[in-house]
């Protein structure tokens, strides 16, 4: 019963992907078509008794047309849906087929997890979890777009929110990482930068004064993989409890590309 309530769920939602779904584009790269796939399904944990489910919703998007199949493809692989089960393989699979496999994965794991919590705690409420992801696309800097999703996750002790962006080279079919983008040995001279723009947005004057404001009083300061190229400045996004307590909410640092130039690659 479980198997077939799921797999129905499944089925009607990909079935009315195309169409069911609105997430936010406000990209305006010319010539380029959007697909949404939108995918909303629920599986109980056991069909023995007891309401606990694992709860799924999944509104993406992706680029339409034959051309654009190694930028989907570097999507699916680049942490846009946690655990990354997509990155594990090569297998080339079509969006529907990829979100397919991840939710029936994810599934899968969660039934194996859960039994046993359920069996030990017998707490439906414990074992009951959900995870969300909302997607939007923006144009950012010249040739990129900034896919910017929206998760939010449960896992039976409270739920998390943040927001995750990842930067579309569409011309080189990729998304971007922090070494596409910077020097060699960027890393100690960015982290300086970032610290002295969080000192200005926060109006403290040294990195002595940010940690005794609560920011990277653990760590150094240092470039996060979550970041936006928008059009005028670089945007790194720290989730909430990163760098800060988590009471300080998500942390987000701009920094100008005037104030990176050096670092940045041609």
């Amino acid at each position: 019963m479980r198997r077939l309530l799921y797999g129905l769920a499944l089925a009607a939602a990909l079935t009315a992907a195309l169409s069911s779904c609105k997430p936010k584009v406000t990209a305006q790269s010319k010539g380029i078509r959007f697909d949404t796939l939108c995918v909303d399904t629920t599986a109980l944990l056991s069909d023995s008794g007891g309401v606990a489910h694992c709860a799924l919703h999944l509104n993406l998007i992706f680029l339409r047309g034959k051309e654009y199949e190694g930028v989907n493809d570097s999507l699916l692989r680049s942490g846009l849906l946690a655990p990354e089960y997509l990155s594990l393989s090569d297998y080339k699979m079509t969006p529907a087929e990829a979100v397919d496999s991840f939710i029936d994965r994810y599934i899968t794991d969660y039934r194996e997890f859960y039994t046993t919590v359920y069996a030990e705690e017998g707490n439906d409420t414990t074992a009951t979890i959900s995870y969300s992801v909302d997607a939007s696309l923006r144009d950012g800097r010249s040739g990129i777009t900034n896919y910017v999703t929206h998760v939010v996750s449960d896992l039976g002790a409270g739920s998390t929110d943040y927001t995750q962006v990842l930067n579309i080279d569409i011309t080189n079919d990729r998304v971007l990482r922090l070494e596409h983008v910077f020097l060699d040995g960027y890393e100690q001279e960015l982290g300086d930068i970032i610290a002295e723009r969080l000192c200005k947005q926060l109006n403290v004057s040294s990195l002595d004064a940010l940690r005794s404001a609560g920011y990277f009083v653990q760590c150094d300061p240092y470039a996060t993989a979550n970041f936006e190229m928008a059009d005028r400045a670089i945007r790194f996004i720290y989730i909430k409890g990163e760098i800060a307590d988590r009471d300080k909410g998500e942390v987000v640092v701009s920094v100008p590309y005037s104030a990176v130039r050096r670092l940045l690659r041609k």
